[in-house]
C-alpha cells in the first residue's frame, strides 16, 4: 500500500511540474493556509502545489511542514517544492531532513532538492549520503553532487562506481560527465567492465561524448561486448572520438 501512496505522490509531483501555471498571490497565501488543514491530503496537496507556483513566500510555511511527524507524503511534497523554488534558504533544514528522516523516501527528496540549490553548504552533506543505508537515496545524492560546481565531488563520485545498485553506479557516471573532470576518464574506462549491461552502456556512451583518445583500445575491445547495445554504443562512441586505431579494430 505505501509503495502504491507513494507511486501517486510521484505521479502527482510530475504532472504539477509540467503543466501547473503560476497563480496569484492569492492564491499562494491560500494553499500556505491549507499546510494547517486537519485534513492531511489537503496539506499533501498545498505542499505538492507550492513549488510549481514559483513563490519563495512559501518557502518558510514549507520548511515547518518538512518537519511533520505525522506524514511521509507530506514530508516528502514539502521538499520537492522548496527545491523547485530554489531558495537557499531551506538549505539548513533539507539538509537536517536527508540527514535525520526515518523515511528513504523523504530522504530521496531532500536529496534531489538540495541538488536544485545553488548552496555551497549542500555539497558535504551529499557527500556523506552516499553512505545511506538506502539505494534510492544514494543514487539521489549522487545526482544532486553532479550538479554542483565543485571539484571536490569528483572522488565520492568515482567511489560510487563502486555502489552495489547499478543505478547509482550509473547516475556517478553522467555526474561525473557534467563536471568534466580528467580525473574521470580512467575510472570511465573501468566501467566498460561492469557486470551490469546497463552500466557498461552508459559508460560508452559519455566516454564518446568526453571524446579522451585514452579510452580508443577499451572502446574497440567493448567491440565484442556480450551485449548488442553496448557494442553499439561503442562503435557510435569510437566514431565520435575519431581516432585511426576505430577503423579496423
Amino acid at each position: 500500500m505505501r509503495d502504491i501512496v507513494i507511486i501517486r505522490t510521484l505521479a502527482m509531483l510530475l504532472f504539477l511540474a509540467l503543466f501547473a501555471l503560476p497563480s496569484g498571490a492569492e492564491d499562494v497565501d491560500k494553499y500556505i493556509q491549507d499546510l494547517s488543514d486537519p485534513d492531511e491530503s489537503i496539506r499533501w496537496t498545498a505542499a505538492s502545489t507550492l513549488g510549481s507556483l514559483g513563490n519563495v513566500k512559501a518557502v518558510d510555511p514549507l520548511m515547518i511542514a518538512l518537519s511533520d511527524g505525522t506524514s511521509e507524503e507530506l514530508r516528502a511534497a514539502s521538499a520537492w517544492s522548496l527545491g523547485e523554488l530554489k531558495d537557499e534558504k531551506a538549505a539548513g533544514a533539507l539538509i537536517q531532513t536527508l540527514q535525520k528522516d526515518g523515511f528513504s523516501q523523504v530522504r530521496t527528496a531532500a536529496a534531489e532538492a538540495l541538488g536544485k540549490l545553488n548552496s555551497s553548504l549542500v555539497v558535504d552533506p551529499l557527500i556523506q549520503s552516499i553512505f545511506d543505508e538506502k539505494a534510492n537515496v544514494r543514487a539521489a545524492a549522487v545526482e544532486a553532487l553532479g550538479k554542483q560546481a565543485d571539484y571536490k565531488v569528483i572522488e565520492p563520485l568515482i567511489l560510487t562506481l563502486r555502489d552495489e545498485s547499478y543505478q547509482v553506479r550509473i547516475n556517478a557516471l553522467w555526474s561525473l560527465k557534467k563536471i568534466n573532470d580528467s580525473r574521470s576518464v580512467e575510472p570511465l574506462i573501468l566501467s566498460l567492465m561492469d557486470e551490469d549491461a546497463r552500466v557498461r552502456l552508459a559508460a560508452a556512451e559519455i566516454l564518446g561524448d568526453m571524446r579522451d583518445t585514452k579510452a580508443v583500445s577499451s572502446l574497440i575491445r567493448t567491440l565484442e561486448d556480450a551485449d548488442a547495445e553496448v557494442r553499439g554504443s561503442a562503435a557510435e562512441a569510437l566514431g565520435k572520438l575519431g581516432d585511426a586505431r576505430a577503423i579496423d579494430p
